[in-house]
């Protein structure tokens, strides 16, 4: 099938494959409506094969939800973990570990948007059968940010902001604008990937990073 090879790299295992044709239809789509078949068709193989990779089409959505989530960790928590315990207290330090951590969240959501449109989508669906697992990998995905916040606030390097309230705000504002661009008030969305629009962006938040947190 042509189609599928526009939407997947042709040297990927099948496993990977299935895993980020999945993503995008889920995404677009909704876990529900999305059937195994469809998901077979863009990959142009039977339903028996599609079952022998998954294991179905519940087992494939637990594997996407894993595969996004441990990316993000990486991404999110390098500079974290790379930080030394002995420079919680110098601001420009830690001011500096948050940028880069955050950025370099916001510009794997760029590389990948369908990762935001289908946490969007996800968080609408709830309640369901899904909802402990991705409850549980999204808490250890933003832990280690909470608790670096935590410990910088504890040696004063940043302000006596609600910790939670900021990664909430933070993710919503930054899936928000993966999925819309910021607003263009004739047509209301806008090109997120436009260089103007980017730049703006990443400067707002940047901003609003330092005024919500480091500006003591």
């Amino acid at each position: 099938m042509t189609k599928s090879l526009t939407l997947v790299q042709s040297d990927l295992p099948m496993n990977e494959k299935i895993i980020e044709i999945a993503t995008k239809l889920f995404a677009e789509k909704g876990y529900q409506t999305v059937s195994t078949r469809e998901i077979a068709d863009y990959l142009g193989i039977n339903i028996s094969t599609f079952h022998y990779h998954t294991g179905g089409k519940s087992n494939l959505y637990k594997s996407v939800i894993e595969s996004l989530y441990q990316r993000e960790l990486q991404v999110l928590n390098q500079p974290i973990l790379d930080f030394e315990e002995s420079n919680f207290s110098d601001k420009k330090k830690v001011q500096d570990t948050l940028l880069r951590a955050l950025e370099g969240f916001l510009d794997l959501m760029l590389k990948d948007p369908h990762r935001a449109q289908l946490y969007v989508r996800r968080w609408l669906e709830w309640p369901d059968e899904f909802m402990p697992q991705e409850v549980k990998v999204t808490l250890k995905t933003f832990q280690p940010l909470k608790e670096f916040l935590e410990k910088a606030k504890s040696k004063k390097s940043i302000r006596d902001t609600d910790s939670s309230i900021f990664i909430r705000s933070f993710l919503w504002m930054t899936y928000g604008y993966t999925i819309t661009g910021v607003i263009d008030w004739k047509n209301w969305v806008s090109d997120p990937f436009k260089k103007k629009n980017l730049n703006s962006f990443k400067d707002y938040m940047r901003e609003y990073t330092v005024q919500m947190l480091c500006a003591l």
